[in-house]
């Protein structure tokens, strides 16, 4: 899942969210998007500070802060998202800056903790199997590691073959039994597949990809309390919020309930030392 889309599943649970869709083509390098159909709905500034999704078009799953709305029009005003025409009919989402991107971006990183470690995949170009190699280096922030496959084949897509056996991690490095040697159970050159263990790292970008061993409904619930607890500490500790934060707390731990984790078992118990 893209943080795009977190983002915007969070925005569903915690903010006031509007969906449409544009009425009017803009130039290469959009600055606005004209809705007329939500034209005197809303007040003039109303989203000043929220979120605009794109959802389709030239800039689909990319975000933007709204900057000014024009209630009489619908217009709604940002920084450019990049080269690209805006279409009449591209669909879009806003939510008002009640919370803003930083702040929502915030929360899913804090549910990240709270959620704890993940299994999470790595698999680079650059990890591949080299000839007699009794060592493996891992890759920054790569640690923990529960499973190694090795690729059947040299190309896009690959395929990988059962966990490999006879391997321990020690200070950042994979040493393999000499007989267990990558090269000795698969073709120099392919690629090596890495499943670990650890707390997600943290996103920023639209196109940060958060691992799919994350439940997204587990996530924005998580993600909803950090939100709401921030907004208790900061806005002067009000009861309303404290309630708030009481019923996300609750429903988070329901959801922990209803999508455990499910990580995968840790090959290197039948290593040899």
């Amino acid at each position: 899942m893209l943080l795009s889309k977190a983002l915007l599943d969070l925005a569903y649970l915690i903010n006031e969210v509007r969906d449409g869709s544009a009425t009017s083509t803009t130039g290469a390098s959009p600055t606005t998007l004209t809705d007329s159909a939500v034209a005197n709905l809303e007040a003039d500034d109303w989203y000043n500070g929220g979120v605009l999704w794109f959802r389709s078009g030239n800039h689909a799953n990319k975000t933007a802060t709204i900057t000014d709305y024009t209630g009489a029009s619908g217009v709604y005003t940002f920084a450019t998202p990049g080269a690209g025409v805006i279409t009449s009919g591209d669909t879009y989402s806003a939510c008002k800056g009640t919370f803003s991107r930083q702040t929502m971006v915030q929360a899913i990183n804090r549910a990240f903790g709270s959620i704890g470690p993940v299994d999470q995949v790595y698999e680079n170009a650059s990890l591949v199997i080299v000839a007699d190699a009794e060592t493996v280096t891992l890759p920054s922030n790569v640690f923990n590691v529960k499973q190694v496959r090795l690729a059947d084949n040299d190309a896009s897509p690959f395929s990988y073959g059962d966990a490999i056996t006879g391997w321990r991690e020690v200070g950042g490095v994979l040493y393999f039994d000499t007989d267990s040697i990558p090269s000795a159970q698969g073709t120099t050159g392919n690629q090596i597949q890495l499943l670990y263990c650890t707390t997600h790292a943290s996103v920023t970008l639209d196109a940060d990809v958060i691992a799919d061993a994350i439940n997204p409904e587990r996530l924005r619930w998580h993600a909803g309390y950090h939100a709401m607890y921030n907004r208790y500490l900061l806005g002067g500790r009000r009861k309303e919020d404290y309630d708030a934060v009481v019923y996300f707390d609750q429903q988070r731990i329901a959801k922990d309930k209803q999508f455990p984790l499910r990580n995968a078992q840790h090959t290197p118990t039948l290593a040899r030392n």
